[in-house]
């Protein structure tokens, strides 16, 4: 599928668009199972409605509000509201070809139980992708303590902070191992695309945009020094014990 033609902007950082690119290149089975956790209304859907009718889809998050918002646009998709703790109260167990999920897994307080719930509903050799904001290279350990101690008391506040490296460390010990790990930057050009360019020129405008970071992290400069510029970064896992 080429995901830039389509009529509706796709709008959100490149992180976010490679996984929707990775989504629809595995999921080629005439009835792939594919659930969104912490889907919010639905959103990361919404450009892509005319093209799933192969797809599964469903989503749980635990605002109410946005899950009953996204009811009303999103007639082909199951949305539950739920607690991501209690995910196979919701699901039945290796039911799901694919998880994803997006800017979410920083908020958790318990990433490990998260992931054990997560793998629980995917059959074997299913697939994890998801995005999470990579800031922390760039914050001195004042910022990242000050961020840690807000976590404790207010609930939308970003908990934790992750490296690659320690991702990869509780994916491991929930059953999962690492494919894929991508770091994507260029945050001026997110905004503008969001917020400035006009609908019938975002898509054009994003291919462009990952055609340029596509690039980028092939640089042996960025490799080695690229990280503290990043702000998003994607991981595809696979589920490798039940």
């Amino acid at each position: 599928m080429d995901m830039f033609s389509l009529d509706k902007p796709i709008i959100g950082d490149l992180a976010r668009v490679h996984l929707i690119k990775r989504i629809f290149e595995i999921a080629n089975e005439d009835r792939c199972r594919i659930l969104d956790v912490g889907c919010g209304e639905g959103q990361l859907w919404l450009p892509f409605l005319d093209r799933v009718d192969h797809l599964e889809i469903s989503g749980i998050d635990r605002d109410q509000e946005k899950i009953e918002e996204g009811k009303r646009e999103l007639k082909k998709i199951n949305l539950v509201c739920g607690n991501i703790y209690e995910l196979s109260s919701f699901f039945p167990e290796k039911h799901f070809n694919i998880v994803v999920s997006t800017q979410v897994f920083s908020y958790l307080r318990s990433l490990k139980k998260a992931l054990d719930e997560i793998q629980r509903l995917l059959v074997e050799n299913g697939k994890l992708l998801f995005t999470v904001g990579c800031t922390k290279y760039r914050k001195s350990w004042k910022d990242q303590f000050r961020r840690r101690i807000a976590g404790w008391f207010l609930e939308k506040h970003y908990f934790r902070e992750y490296d690659e490296k320690e991702l990869e460390d509780i994916l491991l010990k929930s059953g999962f191992q690492v494919e894929d790990t991508r770091f994507y930057t260029i945050h001026p050009l997110k905004e503008i695309h969001n917020r400035v360019v006009a609908e019938s020129n975002k898509n054009r405008f994003l291919r462009l945009w990952k055609q340029m970071e596509d690039l980028l992290v092939q640089d042996d400069g960025f490799k080695k020094q690229g990280r503290p510029y990043c702000l998003s970064l994607f991981m595809e896992c696979r589920k490798v014990q039940s």
